[in-house]
């Protein structure tokens, strides 16, 4: 079950591509994201974090707890919009 947008009711790509950051010329820097907080995510897709969370419990995205904040992978965001669970 794919996550839509409440407002459009259309699938949300968002932007994986990552966040840009200047660097010491003044230019921007495109880094990638490899994975993204709950509230990341949720924001990201243009859902709430309970949403984020309902999917996480239904097996749909398996975040990685290694650290305090749990993280999902890009990957998974990509696969869970596409429509698969990989």
């Amino acid at each position: 079950m794919p996550l839509c947008s409440r407002r459009s009711g259309q699938k949300h790509l968002g932007s994986f591509g990552g966040m840009t950051t200047p660097n010491k010329d003044g230019r921007a820097i495109n880094q990638a994201r490899i994975s993204y907080k709950i509230t990341e995510a949720a924001a990201l897709l243009g859902v709430s974090s309970i949403t984020i969370r309902r999917a996480i419990s239904r097996g749909l995205l398996k975040p990685c707890r290694a650290f305090r904040h749990p993280l999902i992978p890009a990957e998974q965001l990509k696969a869970l919009i596409q429509g698969g669970t990989e």
